[in-house]
């Protein structure tokens, strides 16, 4: 058993170098990767901060809307006309990630901005939305 369990992992290493191997020495083997920005989504107090990394896009590349407590994030990443892609780690083509939202949000206090190839979305709970103190009242 216990040189079926190094064969094993042996063959897996193997099968992972062969892979990445071909991505490799094959021109345009990881052509068709496609665009999805890592995103981090962060929440402190009645605030959340959802950071996504956008390398490469303007601001005229990418969308932000909220609707029913869900924020999408979209966009393109294009591809550079006459240049031949020998390996694609990025990737490109057009994206969406939608992220639920754990409450509703100040549509006026939404803020983004985009710097150094992270979009950074500042939201703000509704005032409606936060905790509230009942008073007991004594009879």
């Amino acid at each position: 058993m216990f040189y079926s369990l190094i064969d094993n992992h042996l063959f897996k290493e193997l099968d992972h170098m062969n892979r990445w191997m071909e991505d490799i020495f094959q021109p345009g083997a990881l052509r068709s990767k496609v665009f999805n920005p890592v995103v981090n989504v962060q929440r402190k107090d009645d605030q959340i901060l959802v950071e996504a990394a956008v390398p490469g896009l303007n601001q005229e590349d990418l969308e932000i809307h909220l609707k029913d407590g869900v924020l999408v994030i979209s966009g393109e990443r294009k591809r550079e006309e006459g240049v031949e892609t020998l390996v694609n780690g990025i990737g490109t083509g057009r994206f969406r990630r939608a992220l639920r939202l754990p409450f509703r949000v100040d549509e006026s206090s939404l803020d983004a901005d985009l710097k150094d190839g992270v979009l950074s979305i500042r939201l703000v709970q509704a005032q409606e939305d936060k905790p509230r103190r009942i008073e007991i009242k004594v009879k």
